[in-house]
C-alpha cells in the first residue's frame, strides 16, 4: 500500500462531506479562524491556497510522506469521486485529479483579471524561454491546485525555493513589480481592444485589471497555473519550456473544429496548430498519472465515464463517442 498524505485546504465547508471520509492521514489548513477543530493549521484568510502549499512543504521538508496530496476540502467542483480518485494506485512523480482544463497566456489579459504569470514565473526564477515578446497561450491549468506529488519531486527543487513562494507572497509587493514592469508593447495593444479599460492610462488598466483589494490573493492567482511546471520532471520542463518558444511563439488554434478526428498523432512537444491537437497532446503525456489496472482506479474510470456521458446529454454531445475517441487514440484517462 502507497503512503499518502493528504493537505487539505479548508475554510466553512461541510466537514462531513468530503474531510472526515478520508482515510489517510491528513492536515488540515483552516482559512479565516472561523470554527476551527483540535489540530487544524490556522491560517489567515488572506494566505493563498499556493501559499499553504508551500508552508506545508518547507515545514514538512524532511519527513514528507511517499505521496503528498493536496486538494480542497470540497473538490466537487474540478474532481468526480475524490475519494474513489485518491485509492487509485499512483505511478509517476506527479498527477492531477482535475477534470477541468483551461489554457492560460502569460499574462491573462483575455480573462476577467490580468494575473502576470510569466512575472510570477521570472520572480521564482523558473526560467521560461522568451516568454514576453509576444501573446502566446502556454499554460495548461489544472484549476484548484488538486494533485498529488511525490517527495522525490518535491526535493528535486530545494527548500529555499519554496520559502521563496512565501516570502514573496505579499499582494502589495507582488502588485508594484507589475505596475512598474515594463511590459511590451503588445500587452498594452490588447488592452485598447478592452472597452472597459481603454480610456484609462496605463497604470490605472493595471489597477482595473488586475489589483482589486488585499482580500484579492493577487500572488497566489498568478502562481496557480504555474505549479504543473513547478513540479514537472526536469525533462518534461525542458519539453515544456522549450515548446513555448516555439511555432513563431504563438499558438495556432482552429477554433471552429467540432468534430472527433482519430487520426491525430503524438508529436515531439506538446504545442501544435490545432487547440484540439494541443489538448489531445497534453492528455497523452498524462498516461503514466494512475495504474490503469488498479481497481480503485478501475472504479474511478467507471464513474468517469458515467459522467462523461451525462454531460454529454446535458451539453449536447455525444459522451461515449468522445470516451472512444479517447480510447482510439491512446489516451486512458477519462477526463472532460
Amino acid at each position: 500500500m502507497q503512503d499518502k498524505h493528504v493537505v487539505v485546504f479548508q475554510k466553512n465547508e461541510d466537514r462531513e462531506k468530503f474531510i472526515n471520509k478520508i482515510e489517510y492521514s491528513k492536515t488540515i489548513y483552516h482559512i479565516g479562524g472561523e470554527n476551527p477543530e483540535p489540530g487544524d493549521i490556522c491560517c489567515s484568510a488572506r494566505q493563498s491556497i499556493d501559499w499553504i502549499i508551500a508552508q506545508y512543504i518547507v515545514d514538512n521538508y524532511d519527513n514528507l510522506h511517499e505521496y503528498t496530496i493536496f486538494t480542497q476540502a470540497d473538490p466537487d467542483a474540478h474532481v468526480h469521486e475524490m475519494l474513489l480518485a485518491m485509492k487509485s494506485t499512483f505511478k509517476s512523480g506527479y498527477g492531477n485529479f482535475a477534470y477541468a482544463r483551461s489554457i492560460y497566456n502569460q499574462y491573462s489579459t483575455d480573462w476577467v483579471r490580468w494575473q502576470p504569470i510569466s512575472l510570477a514565473a521570472e520572480m521564482l526564477g523558473l526560467g521560461f524561454i522568451n516568454d514576453t515578446n509576444v501573446l502566446k497561450s502556454i499554460f495548461i491549468l489544472h484549476p484548484g491546485c488538486i494533485f498529488y506529488v511525490h517527495k522525490d519531486r518535491i526535493r528535486q527543487r530545494p527548500k529555499s525555493f519554496y520559502q521563496k513562494m512565501i516570502d514573496l507572497d505579499d499582494d502589495k509587493s507582488f502588485f508594484e513589480y507589475h505596475w512598474n514592469y515594463n511590459h511590451p508593447k503588445w500587452v498594452w495593444d490588447l488592452l485598447k481592444k478592452d472597452k472597459t479599460v481603454s480610456n484609462l492610462s496605463k497604470k490605472e488598466q493595471i489597477q482595473h485589471k488586475s489589483y482589486k483589494s488585499e482580500r484579492d490573493q493577487f500572488w497566489g492567482l498568478a502562481l496557480e497555473p504555474l505549479w504543473y511546471y513547478i513540479l514537472a520532471d526536469k525533462q518534461f520542463f525542458k519539453k515544456l519550456n522549450n515548446a513555448q518558444a516555439t511555432i513563431g511563439n504563438k499558438f495556432y488554434f482552429n477554433l471552429n473544429k467540432d468534430n472527433f478526428d482519430t487520426n491525430y498523432k503524438f508529436i515531439s512537444h506538446p504545442y501544435s496548430y490545432d487547440i484540439h491537437q494541443t489538448l489531445i497532446n497534453y492528455r497523452l503525456l498524462e498516461n503514466d498519472w494512475f495504474d490503469w489496472n488498479c481497481e480503485h482506479y478501475q472504479a474511478w474510470r467507471n464513474s468517469l465515464i458515467e459522467k462523461t456521458i451525462y454531460e454529454g446529454n446535458q451539453r449536447g454531445f455525444n459522451g461515449l463517442e468522445l470516451v472512444n475517441y479517447y480510447e482510439n487514440i491512446g489516451y486512458k484517462h477519462i477526463s472532460l
